[in-house]
């Protein structure tokens, strides 16, 4: 053989080459559509949020904490100890009044990623999810501190619907951008 001569590449019989093209296409278009549709989800739930956000009240009105109920504090076995007394005696303190101590055991017991979250807890709702699921009820919560508060701000303690927990949602979603993780808190 010389250098100058061809070299004869077999081809390839006409039914492979068939079948890996329709392969190659649908492996294409999996890597285009699974992108897509994620980003049609995200886009789904922020526009339900934002729909849902344009409709909420203004929780700065003190009128809010005049309907506030009594605390029940409880042992660790579910029995009561002692009520906090009614709304004459509630009284609100500036943050500044706050032990520090006080605000880090609520963050620690309530909501560990506070700081971190923006006013949902995405992780938290996912394995609130899979542990309902799992036990087959509804086993855990997934609120957040800014999503308690505004569920007490908006006296929807009970009957709450899946749209009124959305719209709890977006709107401590849009609490922490507007107001600071220390007053949400206090």
């Amino acid at each position: 053989m010389s250098d100058d001569a061809p070299v004869d590449i077999p081809d390839l019989p006409p039914e492979d080459t068939e079948k890996r093209k329709p392969r190659l296409r649908k492996l294409r278009f999996l890597l285009l559509l699974i992108p897509l549709g994620a980003l049609a989800i995200v886009s789904t739930i922020f526009g339900m949020m934002m729909a849902v956000a344009s409709d909420l009240p203004d929780l700065e009105n003190r009128q809010e904490y005049k309907h506030a109920q009594n605390s029940l504090l409880t042992d660790v076995h579910g029995r009561p100890l002692g009520v906090l007394a009614n709304n004459q005696n509630r009284i609100i303190v500036p943050s500044a009044d706050i032990a520090p101590l006080m605000k880090r055991a609520v963050v620690a017991v309530e909501d560990q990623r506070f700081y971190e979250n923006s006013g949902v807890d995405l992780r938290g709702m996912a394995r609130a999810f899979v542990e309902d699921v799992v036990k087959q009820r509804a086993a855990q919560g997934a609120s957040t501190i800014t999503q308690q508060f505004v569920k007490n701000a908006l006296q929807a303690q009970e009957h709450r619907t899946v749209f009124q927990k959305l719209k709890e949602a977006a709107l401590a979603y849009h609490l922490t951008r507007k107001w600071t993780k220390d007053k949400i808190l206090t």
